[in-house]
């Protein structure tokens, strides 16, 4: 048998929750690469109940990969914007 499903927006959040696990066996041996962090009441209203799983990055070279392959030098920046009191 197979499973016909007619409304793909009903399964979001499921496809959302397969995509993450596939994410995780993907770099799963070695080094830890990433960190689950579970907030069980992510809610900030008492009583709700709003289950959060968050994926931490370990290791930016997973992301910046990618660019030292295409190009021959890269200058990477970093900074923090803040108001001016």
């Amino acid at each position: 048998r197979t499973l016909q499903v007619s409304n793909l927006d009903d399964f979001n959040a499921l496809t959302d929750v397969a995509d993450f696990a596939t994410l995780l066996s993907t770099y799963s041996e070695g080094i830890a690469r990433f960190a689950v962090i579970m907030e069980p009441n992510g809610s900030s209203i008492p009583g709700a109940s709003n289950p959060v799983i968050q994926l931490a990055c370990l290791d930016s070279s997973l992301a910046i990969a990618p660019l030292f392959k295409r190009f021959g030098s890269v200058i990477i920046t970093s900074g923090t914007l803040s108001p001016i009191d």
